[in-house]
């Protein structure tokens, strides 16, 4: 039972007191006090409520299901990892499940990219909205819990199940104003104590940055929480069936991580990049998950018991689920081209890309040579597998990635959608391969690698300790794909390449992961960009989200600001407005 009725009763109340301004007195009586202590009652109710955030935000993060619908339907769910893996030229689709096309296609819809709909009568208005209920909704819960402990009059007894609840509630808290910062341009901060009529009324948008700042300090609450006492996690808060079980102390590693990921893909563009404090990111990521600090370093993973979302079960990855669909969704050829010389980057027409491979067999490679995430390109126990016209696995194929012939997507939705390399490494989460058919799987939150790659972009930005930058560098650039190992000889700037190349090939499958990077990587204000190869946002393209037209309806009238949005032709920097007509752009990608 939550005291903010629904996803976020708090704006519901500032609006009604708001329409009330005008009265000489806004004395009101919150009737649900009554309700709210016998709620909180019941101990059983605060570990529920705290435990169940974390399903929630796994759901938010990775396949986007909007709290106030909880349905199976793609179109009806319409969340934003796959929209923002296209627009970041990492995974790429034509079909408009989830919008994707939509989102991603250049000179179709739009001149080049269109901004963010922000709208209640069209389904395309319903991107910008799963991330901020999804957050708010975590909130609340985590706040429930908080609030039961910390502040009830009479606070349940949870006994031995205080200090992980109090845990898990605090590190949700935290987590959900984070990804408000990290999603939108402003929201509010929201805590346990905040409990009258009165004081939610009294609630203010507040900007993107004042946000990470405090979900920063929310973090180091949760941190020294996990620190403070030795308890493991329930098995149920990270997967219905088959959940790990997690530590205070590798809680609190992933806090660090946490923490990490949000100083550093907070930048909507380079110049915010450069204010950044990489000393604090690699701070973070050397007590993070892939260190060595309170524990051997591990994969921080929930368990998909189904590939569909249900109200009774089902932590669920839609993004794993669609981004490892050889039938459904490609590997953009920006990425396709940075394995393999052979893989033409836009897409070629006509037979397509060949086979990563000469005549013999023998894989090709790419900028760094045969990388063996993609080796031969050949996957499957049978030739056309999935009735995609490759070659069965050979002792020279790969284990991310698969070539096929059959170009999957319609030509006339624009040909740069077509690829012929897609993604297999967690093929185990979608259904009906022949060495795991039935989807149910570990998620990759957060890998090793994850961590490892902020901490190594954190030594080579305040060029520290580049021979560790290597070591971290080269744990997957060399432990998973063969590749000729980085050592701190070489320059920032070749270890910057190799960084953004392990970025784009290792961490494809971290959603929303390469948007972050490729919206801080390219510069909003004209100048000139990098080889798009590594500098990859299509011009136009929003890098942030608008507060949702809908709740921006609720807010009362003095802080209301008009429906707004991010991207497009009339806001071509993508994260300001209003559009500043002396802004140039680079030449585009040619299609």
């Amino acid at each position: 039972m939550a005291r903010y009725s629904g996803w976020w009763r708090a704006l519901e109340v500032a609006a009604l007191l708001a329409w009330g301004a005008g009265c000489k007195s806004l004395e009101v009586e919150n009737p649900n006090a009554p309700e709210r202590e016998r709620a909180f009652s019941d101990p059983a109710t605060i570990v529920a409520s705290a435990g169940g955030t974390m399903k929630t935000w796994v759901n938010t993060r990775f396949s986007a299901l909007d709290a106030r619908k909880l349905t199976a339907d793609p179109d009806a769910n319409s969340g934003p990892p796959m929209a923002l893996s296209a627009m970041a030229d990492s995974y790429t689709a034509s079909w408009n499940n989830w919008q994707m096309r939509y989102y991603s296609s250049y000179g179709v819809e739009c001149p080049d990219r269109c901004a963010w709909v922000n709208s209640t009568s069209t389904p395309l208005g319903q991107q910008v909205e799963p991330f901020w209920y999804g957050a708010y909704s975590m909130i609340s819960s985590a706040n429930d819990a908080l609030f039961a402990m910390r502040l009830a009059a009479d606070p349940p007894g949870l006994g031995t199940d205080k200090a992980r609840t109090e845990t898990i509630a605090q590190m949700a808290q935290a987590m959900g104003h984070a990804w408000v910062a990290l999603n939108y341009d402003k929201g509010f901060i929201v805590t346990e104590d905040l409990d009258t009529a009165e004081e939610l009324a009294s609630l203010n948008l507040t900007p993107r940055q004042a946000i990470r700042d405090e979900a920063i300090k929310m973090f180091d609450k949760a941190h020294q929480l996990a620190k403070a006492a030795s308890f493991q996690t329930v098995s149920t808060w990270f997967g219905v069936i088959n959940g790990p079980v997690y530590t205070n102390l590798q809680l609190g590693k992933v806090i660090r991580t946490m923490q990490a990921e949000l100083l550093a893909h907070y930048p909507r563009n380079a110049e915010e990049n450069a204010q950044v404090t990489w000393s604090q990111v690699a701070n973070y990521a050397s007590q993070g998950i892939s260190s060595n600090t309170d524990g051997a370093p591990f994969d921080f993973t929930a368990y998909q018991d189904d590939v569909y979302y249900s109200t009774t079960a089902a932590f669920s990855s839609m993004y794993h689920y669609w981004g490892n669909d050889i039938t459904t969704v490609r590997v953009d050829t920006r990425v396709a081209r940075l394995l393999s010389t052979t893989q033409a980057d836009p897409w070629p027409g006509g037979a397509g890309n060949p086979q990563p491979a000469d005549a013999a067999g023998n894989p090709i490679g790419g900028v760094y040579g045969v990388d063996l995430r993609l080796g031969d390109g050949c996957f499957g126990d049978e030739d056309d597998y999935f009735d995609m016209g490759g070659c069965a696995s050979t002792d020279q194929s790969g284990t991310d990635f698969l070539w096929s012939p059959v170009a999957i997507f319609r030509p006339e939705r624009g040909q740069f959608h077509q690829s012929n390399i897609a993604h297999i490494r967690f093929r185990c989460l979608a259904e009906g391969h022949f060495d795991c058919p039935t989807g149910q799987a570990p998620i990759p939150i957060y890998l090793e690698a994850f961590n490892d790659l902020l901490w190594a972009e954190a030594l080579i930005r305040t060029n520290t300790n580049l021979g560790l930058a290597a070591q971290l560098i080269n744990k997957s650039r060399v432990g998973r794909g063969g590749l000729p190992p980085m050592t701190g000889a070489h320059s920032q700037q070749q270890l910057f390449a190799a960084l953004l190349y392990e970025q784009d090939v290792e961490l494809i499958a971290t959603a929303q992961t390469q948007f972050y990077n490729r919206r801080r990587f390219t510069r909003s204000t004209g100048q000139p960009e990098g080889p798009y190869v590594w500098n990859t946002l299509w011009r136009d393209t929003p890098r942030q989200m608008p507060i949702p037209a809908k709740d921006i309806q609720l807010l009362r009238a003095e802080i209301r600001p008009d429906i707004y949005t991010f991207g497009g032709r009339n806001n071509p920097s993508g994260a300001v407005a209003p559009r500043d007509p002396t802004r140039r752009f680079g030449k585009p990608r040619p299609n």
